[in-house]
C-alpha cells in the first residue's frame, strides 16, 4: 500500500487542518499517513511554537508514522543554493525553542529524506514478490506472442526456413494420413473427414461396386436381378433431398457428396475439374442384349459361313462399356475432392499468418494443384480410350474358361429339358455312425431320348449366342482389369503416391526452388506485422530490464 504525506504549515494547529481529514478518509486507521510541518519561522507565538514541537515529539496527534518538521528557503531567499539552505536550516533548529528537536531525528530536510527512503524501501520489500510475479507473467505472455509469429522473416534465408518448417509439418501430417496413423496428429480426431486414405479406400470400393452392378449398358443373360431398395438422398448443403434407388445413386451421392454444390459453395477453383452428376440423370433404356447383338450382327455381317468379322466384338464391347466414362469421371472427381479438401485444411492449420496463407495458396500451390488434378483426369481418360476403343486383348486364362463354362451351362440346360430330374440314393457312407443317406441330383435318359437332343441352331442364332458368351467373358475380364488400373495408376500414382502427385507439391524441394521474388511475395512480413514484432521485442527488452532491477542485478 502507498503512504500519505500530509504537508501543512507550522503556524496553525494541525488538529484543525483539512488535509488530515482528507487523509483519514483514505487511511481510517491513520497508519499510513505521515505529516510534514513547514515554515516554522512563521510560528511567532510561543503557544503555536510549542504545539508544533509537541506534535513532532509525539505528545500530540494520532499518526503512527508521526510528524516531521522542515524549514525551506523563503520567497526572498531565491538566490541561496541548496547547500546554503540546508546550513541555514541546521542553524535555525539549533536555536531555542526548536533546539528541543535536535536529537529526535525528525527535524530538517535530511531527516525527512531518510525517513521517506526507509518507508519506500519497506514498501518495495512488501510489494516485491507480487511485482516480480506480475512482471514475470507479462514477460511470458509477450514472449508467447512473439513466438507465435515465428522468427523474423526480413531476409531470404529466414523466409525460406519459415516456409520449410511449414512444408515439413504438412508432409508429416500427409505421411500419417496415407498410412492411416491417425494418432499422430490431433487434427484426425477433430476432423474425421481428413482421414484421407480411409476416404479414398471407401471411394475405390464404391467405384468397384458401381462398375460391377451398373457398368454395363445391357444386362447379360447370366446376371442376377437384384431388388432395388429406395432411399432418401440428402445433399451435402442440405438444400434438397429426394427419394431414389440405392442402385441408381451416383458414386458421389453414395458418399453424401454433390460435385456441383462443392464447386459452387466450397471450392470454386475445382469447377473445371469436377464431373458433376446426380441420379436425376438417367440413361436411356438399353433393351435386351440378345436383340442388340442380333441387330449389330445383321447390320455388319458379310458372307462369312458361321463366323463373324473381327470388329464385331470391339463394337459390342464399346457399346456395352458406354457407362464407364461417366462412372470413372465421377470416381476421379470424388477422390480429387477428398485430396483437395485434405490439402486445403492441413495447409490452413499449419500456416498461422493469414497473409502468408493467402499468398502461398493462391499465388503458388493452387496452380500446381490444378495441374496435377488435370494430369490425373487426363490419365483416367487415356485408360478409358485404351480399354474401350482399342482392340479387345487379354492373355488371362480365365477368359477361355469363362467361355467354356457358359457353353457347358447351356448344354446342361438343353440336356435337362430332355430328361426327368430325380433323386437317386447313393451308396451309404462307410462311416455308419453318421446314420445318414446321401443323395445326389441325377438326370435319367434313354438312348432313344438322346437322339432327340438338338443343339443345332441357325447361323444367326448360333453367332448371337457365341457373341454373347464371348462378350460376357471379355467384359468381365476387362472390367476387373480397368478397375485395378484406375485404382493403381490414376488414383494411387497420380493423386496419392506419385512424384508429381498433389500431396507432394508443398515440400522442401518446392521451397528450395522458389526464387527471391517468390520468397518475398509469399513469406515476407508486411508493415503491420513488422511493427508488431518490433513492439513485442521492445516490450520484452523493457520487461527484462525491469526483472534485473527487481532482482538487484542493476
Amino acid at each position: 500500500m502507498d503512504s500519505i504525506l500530509a504537508i501543512m504549515p507550522s503556524n496553525v494547529d494541525p488538529a484543525t487542518q483539512e488535509i488530515l481529514k482528507l487523509a483519514k478518509k483514505a487511511d481510517p486507521t491513520m497508519t499510513r499517513t505521515m505529516a510534514v510541518l513547514t515554515k516554522p519561522d512563521l510560528a511567532i507565538e510561543k503557544t503555536t511554537q510549542q504545539i508544533a514541537i509537541d506534535h513532532v515529539l509525539g505528545k500530540r496527534g494520532d499518526l503512527t508514522l508521526g510528524y516531521y518538521i522542515v524549514k525551506n528557503r523563503g520567497p526572498d531567499e531565491g538566490g541561496k543554493t541548496l547547500k546554503q539552505g540546508q546550513v541555514d536550516e541546521g542553524v535555525f533548529f539549533s536555536s531555542a525553542p526548536w533546539s528541543a528537536l535536535a536529537h529526535t531525528g525528525k527535524a530538517g530536510i535530511n531527516s525527512l529524506k531518510q525517513r521517506v527512503r526507509d518507508l519506500l524501501i519497506d514498501l518495495i520489500k512488501k510489494e516485491f514478490p507480487k511485482l516480480k510475479s506480475e512482471v514475470s507473467k507479462e514477460l511470458a505472455i509477450v514472449r508467447g506472442h512473439l513466438e507465435e509469429m515465428g522468427p523474423s522473416r526480413s531476409e531470404q534465408h529466414t523466409q525460406r526456413a519459415y516456409l520449410n518448417r511449414m512444408s515439413e509439418g504438412f508432409q508429416s501430417v500427409t505421411r500419417d494420413a496415407l498410412v492411416a496413423f491417425y494418432t499422430g496428429d490431433p487434427i484426425f480426431s477433430d476432423r474425421p473427414e481428413l482421414r484421407l486414405i480411409t476416404r479414398v479406400v471407401e471411394a475405390n470400393e464404391c467405384f468397384a461396386d458401381v462398375m460391377l452392378k451398373r457398368g454395363h449398358m445391357r444386362p447379360f443373360l447370366t446376371d442376377k436381378k437384384d431388388s432395388k431398395d429406395t432411399v432418401v438422398v440428402k445433399v451435402k448443403d442440405g438444400s434438397s433431398e429426394k427419394a431414389t434407388s440405392k442402385e441408381e445413386l451416383s458414386i458421389a451421392e453414395k458418399q453424401g457428396l454433390r460435385m456441383d454444390v462443392i464447386a459452387e459453395h466450397f471450392y470454386p477453383e475445382l469447377e473445371e475439374i469436377l464431373y458433376s452428376f446426380d441420379s436425376s440423370e438417367k440413361d436411356d433404356k438399353a433393351g435386351d442384349i440378345m436383340s442388340y447383338i442380333e441387330e449389330v450382327y445383321k447390320s455388319s455381317r458379310g458372307q462369312d459361313l458361321g463366323t463373324f468379322g473381327n470388329g464385331l466384338l470391339a463394337t459390342l464391347f464399346k457399346e456395352q462399356s458406354k457407362r464407364w466414362e461417366k462412372i470413372t469421371m465421377q470416381h476421379m472427381s470424388v477422390v480429387i475432392y477428398h485430396v483437395h479438401h485434405f490439402i486445403a485444411e492441413v495447409v490452413k492449420s499449419i500456416c498461422p499468418d493469414p497473409r502468408v496463407h493467402e499468398e502461398l495458396w493462391h499465388g503458388y500451390l493452387l496452380e500446381e494443384l490444378m495441374a496435377s488434378y488435370r494430369r490425373a483426369m487426363d490419365h483416367a481418360k487415356f485408360l478409358l480410350r485404351i480399354e474401350r476403343e482399342g482392340t479387345p486383348l487379354t492373355l488371362t486364362h480365365s477368359f477361355s474358361k469363362q467361355i467354356q463354362d457358359l457353353r457347358t451351362d447351356r448344354l446342361i440346360h438343353s440336356v435337362k429339358a430332355l430328361g426327368t430330374e430325380q433323386n437317386v440314393d447313393s451308396a451309404e457312407s462307410e462311416q455308419k455312425d453318421k446314420q445318414k443317406d446321401k443323395h445326389e441330383n441325377c438326370i435319367s435318359l434313354q438312348l432313344s431320348q438322346l437322339r432327340l437332343l438338338d443343339i443345332n441352331k441357325g447361323n444367326a442364332a448360333q453367332v448371337r449366342e457365341f457373341m454373347h458368351d464371348l462378350l460376357s467373358s471379355y467384359y468381365q475380364v476387362a472390367r476387373q482389369r480397368f478397375v485395378d488400373v484406375i485404382y493403381q495408376q490414376a488414383v494411387n500414382h497420380f493423386l496419392l503416391f506419385g512424384e508429381k502427385s498433389p500431396l507432394g507439391i508443398f515440400s522442401t524441394d518446392m521451397v528450395l526452388s522458389l526464387n527471391e521474388d517468390q520468397l518475398d511475395m509469399i513469406a515476407a512480413e508486411d508493415a503491420p506485422v513488422k511493427q508488431r514484432r518490433e513492439k513485442l521485442s521492445r516490450d520484452i527488452s523493457n520487461l527484462m530490464d525491469a526483472m534485473k532491477v527487481l532482482k538487484g542485478t542493476r
